[in-house]
């Protein structure tokens, strides 16, 4: 098609095209050089159109592999610092993934396990709930703000440990198991104990619920971290030395 065009100007892709759409038109009813006979155009009418088939309704993605990825004990392969979740019961194993700009697909022995919208950003986690266990379905269906509610109603130190367990992680679903621990000590021990257990887990900067409970287990009575009855160090603190 370039041949022909050697002496022509164009001034737009439209105008380029329909010159084309013209020259392949002529190519293609151009009779074939002996000994073969007839046209492309007749060629492709007598043996290659009856063979095609409809095109994809979708156009092609180009991907690329990312070959022996193992499976964490939370269920998740990690790809480009995002979180992808496969069935449970490969816990340990070694899986692909083929990876589009829009997809993630996950596949085990070549049989694909997992499809995933591909995430942006960092630390975003893609979990399917038939991927959990039946124990981190009912975990995962405890929301925040339901939990967030009833630690409110025990106290003000408890209603602030849960909110840090919560936004302490890259992930809230990841202090929601910590949060379901705080709330069932509440069912165990007295509401006072466990509000003196959680300020003390909050001045310690604890990330667990396991914390709290050890504070609990101990029957030992739990000083209040705030309280201090000594008059403190500051620039503005004058000493008794300054009313000599």
């Amino acid at each position: 098609m370039l041949a022909p065009l050697r002496h022509h100007q164009f001034f737009s892709l439209t105008e380029l095209n329909t010159k084309l759409a013209t020259l392949v038109a002529e190519f293609n009813d151009k009779p074939m050089a002996a000994p073969r006979a007839g046209s492309r155009r007749s060629l492709f009418e007598a043996v290659e159109r009856a063979a095609l088939r409809r095109l994809p309704a979708e156009p092609y993605a180009i991907g690329e592999w990312r070959i022996a990825c193992t499976v964490n004990i939370d269920y998740h392969i990690a790809l480009e610092r995002n979180f992808y979740s496969v069935p449970y019961r490969l816990v340990h194993k070694v899986v692909d993934a083929f990876v589009t700009p829009t997809t993630v697909q996950i596949f085990y022995r070549g049989e694909r396990v997992a499809s995933h919208v591909r995430a942006t950003g960092r630390n975003v986690w893609m979990t399917a709930a038939e991927h959990m266990r039946a124990a981190h379905r009912a975990v995962a269906n405890q929301t925040p703000e339901r939990m967030r509610a009833e630690a409110a109603k025990i106290g003000v130190a408890t209603a602030a440990d849960v909110e840090h367990l919560l936004t302490g992680r890259d992930h809230i679903q990841q202090g929601v198991r910590s949060c379901l621990g705080i709330l069932r000590l509440a069912r165990q021990h007295p509401a006072e104990r466990l509000e003196a257990a959680c300020r003390w887990a909050l001045s310690a900067g604890a990330h667990s619920s396991g914390f709290v409970e050890q504070l609990l287990k101990s029957r030992r009575a739990i000083p209040d971290p705030l309280r201090d009855d000594r008059p403190g160090s500051h620039d503005n603190v004058r000493g008794s030395d300054y009313y000599h």
